[in-house]
């Protein structure tokens, strides 16, 4: 334990003359001596003390007083501050004075500043003394050296201590009892140290421990993020200390990466201090995804018997804006699933990715190819792992941007993966089940749905060869579409009227038309569509549009007589009519009238493969029934239906759609009057 330099100078309840205490006062000796008057000379100082021997209990606060004066008066003799001087008197159980003391205490830790004492005299009723010498606490510092990269063990702290009284003992808060710390991680250390001094009966004025608290720091994290395109990998990296370099597992030291295969890659980056960040990339190989059915992220850990509590975190960011760049996060919190025993899991965001995706319908006048922005979106996920006891997460470090497309396919098809794995590739489909020779009408309206499936397709042109009844044809371009990017998807319109074939030969009519398409080098990338016409016999004909499972929209037509049929439902209020009542006034009012509108359609005489193909129509969330100008939304309604029947030819299908509620009647209207009005018919002229 620590201590002042200090004299305690004691006395009884009184004193006799010519007592006396030397102390050595910073080298200089004097002599405190008791006497009846107070004066200084030389080194001797006098302090008066106004007791008699014979009485039991007298003054002693006067002589404690007066000693307390005499020092402190040597001590302003000699211009010395750094010293107290403080007198205490002692009293007795019966309220008598038994006593006091002067205590001359060192106000700094400095040996100068001891109080070497002596009584010369001895005897009855003299002033006695005790004291200790400077013994000044033990100090502490230390040298540290931070944590050189983030996360690793290279810290270190080492001690000085001097004074106190060796040896020391070191109690560390987080437990060791070492005097020096090596290889730790960053953080805030506290330490105490004690020295080995042992309390007395003299006090202490500073107990011997003394208590560090030292921070270690830490270069921030080498954070990697690589972001992942198909074969293209962008990578991103911030913290540590600038001056990155790379190196992957086969051997490349380039920063972004193009063209790679599928699979797994090591990407290991290095700051300029040495530290290094890894994380693996996979390149999947580059597909889009259907809406409806699952959109699938599959993660797994390494070294999972170290990672308590592993779970993974995803996070969904969407692009809402085609082509914007801005990416809005979908997920007010990221999503989080826990890890099976292999450390491992399986994310499916379909749900959250339909709310985003819509089917295009085209414009009716549509004569143009027009991308089918509301039919597909952009998004990329994010994701990391949690684990430790707390759960503490690890940076994200992968984003991967893919595509999804309004649709689905059947869930067997699904399982079976064929449609991605080889009728993608090897048919280079347009987006429709309708059959691939069609039979059309003039005024018919039909569009096909293309999506480009390579980085290198830079443009296309629709080609179109028409076959004519005088036994010629002819190939023409009826569209280019530059600035293409792999999966967008395209709407064409491929109709008689809408691409123009009607016109490549004057008088003379046209039997089919091919279409498909070609890249900026010439090179055929679709399949082949025919389209032949079908002889106007002046049937009516109704045109319904319809989304297809593969995010297209196919056109059906029905033939036939239609049955229009009107359910309605009335909110009706009962009055009783009294006296004076006008007989118009109506006994039940009506509050409100409407009526469900149905009508029924056939489809006319089909072949089995259409009929078979129609459950696509079927099976539609969302139809429009052509009228006239526009398009009404209609809703098929369940019926059950024969598509296929092997012991007879069903030929046809007949089927049920609701219309729009009707609330009043009032006819469609066009420019031309009554939907059976022609241009013809004008007002009367008077």
């Amino acid at each position: 334990m620590a201590r002042l330099a200090r004299v305690t100078m004691s006395m009884g309840p009184y004193v006799a003359h010519n007592k006396s205490i030397q102390l050595t006062i910073l080298g200089v000796p004097v002599r405190f001596v008791s006497e009846s008057f107070t004066g200084v000379g030389g080194t001797t100082v006098y302090f008066a003390q106004n007791q008699t021997p014979d009485v039991l209990a007298g003054d002693v606060g006067r002589n404690v007083a007066a000693l307390e004066t005499a020092v402190k008066a040597y001590l302003q003799s000699i211009g010395e501050t750094r010293f107290s001087v403080i007198g205490a008197v002692v009293t007795g159980g019966v309220g008598f004075e038994q006593g006091g003391s002067v205590t001359l205490r060192a106000k700094e830790y400095r040996d100068e500043l001891n109080l070497p004492y002596a009584l010369p005299d001895s005897g009855d009723n003299y002033v006695t003394a005790s004291g200790c010498t400077n013994n000044p606490p033990q100090t502490a510092s230390f040298l540290k050296t931070d944590v050189s990269c983030y996360g690793s063990t290279s810290g270190d702290i080492f001690l000085n201590v001097a004074g106190g009284v060796a040896p020391y003992a070191y109690q560390w808060e987080d437990g060791p009892t070492t005097k020096d710390r090596e290889m730790v991680i960053k953080g805030v250390y506290r330490v105490t140290i004690a020295d080995s001094t042992v309390p007395d009966a003299l006090g202490d004025d500073h107990p011997g421990v003394v208590s560090l608290e030292i921070t270690l720091g830490e270069p921030t994290r080498v954070e990697v993020v690589a972001s992942v395109q198909g074969q293209s990998v962008t990578v991103e990296v911030s913290g540590g200390t600038p001056g990155y370099t790379y190196t992957w597992s086969d051997g490349s030291t380039e920063k972004d990466r193009s063209g790679l295969a599928p699979g797994t890659y090591r990407l290991t980056v290095t700051d300029a201090n040495g530290c290094s960040s890894s994380v693996n990339v996979v390149v999947s190989n580059f597909r889009f995804y259907f809406s409806r059915n699952p959109v699938t992220l599959e993660l797994a850990a390494e070294d999972v018997a170290n990672k308590p509590n592993l779970s993974f975190l995803c996070e969904l960011w969407v692009e809402k804006a085609y082509l914007s760049g801005e990416f809005e996060k979908v997920t007010s919190e990221p999503l989080e699933h826990p890890a099976d025993v292999l450390g491992t899991t399986l994310f499916d965001l379909r749900e959250l990715l339909d709310a985003y995706v819509e089917p295009h319908l085209p414009e009716l006048s549509a004569k143009s190819v027009v991308r089918a922005d509301a039919v597909f979106r952009r998004f990329f996920l994010k994701y990391t792992e949690k684990y430790g006891s707390p759960a503490a997460v690890a940076p994200y470090t992968q984003i991967d941007t893919q595509y999804v497309l309004c649709g689905g396919l059947d869930t067997q098809e699904t399982l079976a993966g064929t449609f991605f794995s080889s009728y993608l590739p090897n048919r280079k489909p347009f987006f429709t089940w309708d059959q691939p020779e069609k039979g059309v009408y003039t005024n018919q309206p039909e569009f096909l749905y293309f999506m480009p499936n390579s980085f290198l397709l830079e443009s296309f042109t629709v080609k179109t060869k028409v076959r004519f009844s005088d036994g010629t044809s002819l190939i023409t371009d009826a569209y280019m579409q530059t600035e293409v990017r792999r999966y967008e998807m395209y709407c064409i319109p491929v109709g008689h009227d809408q691409i123009g074939v009607g016109v490549l030969k004057e008088n003379v009519s046209v039997k089919s038309w091919d279409v498909y398409l070609v890249d900026q080098d010439g090179a055929v990338i679709s399949e082949t569509r025919r389209f032949f016409l079908l002889p106007d016999l002046d049937e009516r004909r109704r045109y319904l549009l319809y989304t297809n499972s593969l995010g297209g929209i196919n056109t059906l037509v029905t033939t036939g007589k239609a049955k229009l049929k009107l359910d309605p439902d009335t909110t009706t209020l009962e009055r009783n009519l009294l006296p004076g009542t006008p007989a118009t006034r109506h006994e039940v009012e009506v509050r409100s009238k409407s009526a469900k509108a149905t009508l029924e359609l056939t489809t006319g005489y089909r072949e089995p493969r259409e009929i078979l193909a129609l459950q696509d129509f079927l099976l539609a969330e969302r139809v429009w029934l052509l009228e006239n100008d526009r398009f009404t939304p209609v809703l098929v309604l369940d019926k059950n239906q024969v598509p296929l029947d092997e012991a007879e030819d069903v030929g046809y299908l007949d089927f049920e759609v609701q219309l729009p509620r009707r609330h009043r009647y009032t006819p469609q209207l066009r420019l031309a009057g009554y939907y059976d009005q022609t241009s013809e018919l004008k007002p009367l002229e008077l």
